[in-house]
């Protein structure tokens, strides 16, 4: 058995990476380890700390908040979910892990599918305006080598349209993820 450094026994500790648009699987995963009897007591960064627990006897929800955990805005959305039965586990920066028994149904009062879209709308900002920039020092990278004969600004120009081809591929997955989180709101405000 682990020593927590805040003194709390642990019997397993994972690193496990995740990306931030692929929350839907990081929450899935703890879920399947509750369900073979490890309950999460707390995560930082990429790592997890896990304690024997009832298999199946809670279920576990990561919540995006829209501040600091440790600011009064980011206290406040705990304390909505923890009024609506939800329990906090652990919370860093603008994540936080709560759980509720499996067997109480409750409805989510607070939802953070809007957190998400915001923060993955800005992370897609980003990698495309990082995209435009490498595109177009490329073009100029493989303008000028071409032109003055030199042959290492094309070489450069290419290794940046693959980099920028990289941020692109990010950026077309980011958006699959936002198409799915936009499917869910028109669902539970009955939009087809």
């Amino acid at each position: 058995m682990r020593d927590d450094p805040r003194g709390k026994n642990m019997n397993e500790e994972i690193r496990k990476k995740y990306r931030v648009w692929d929350f839907d699987e990081e929450e899935k995963w703890v879920n399947q380890m509750a369900q073979k009897g490890q309950g999460l007591t707390r995560v930082e960064g990429s790592t997890y700390w896990f304690s024997p627990e009832e298999p199946g006897a809670y279920r576990y929800r990561l919540l995006f908040l829209k501040k600091n955990a440790s600011s009064d805005r980011g206290m406040y959305e705990i304390a909505l979910e923890e009024e609506n039965g939800w329990e906090l586990v652990s919370s860093r920066g603008k994540r936080a892990w709560l759980k509720r028994p499996a067997s109480d149904i409750g409805i989510d009062l607070l939802s953070d599918v809007g957190n998400k879209r915001r923060l993955l709308k800005r992370m897609r900002s980003g990698l495309i305006l990082v995209c435009a920039v490498l595109f177009v020092t490329a073009f100029y990278e493989l303008f000028t080598g071409m032109v003055g004969g030199h042959s290492a600004a094309t070489y450069i120009g290419l290794a940046e349209i693959l980099i920028g081809m990289f941020f692109l591929a990010l950026v077309i997955q980011i958006s699959g993820t936002l198409k799915m989180l936009k499917n869910q709101i028109d669902r539970k405000k009955g939009r087809y």
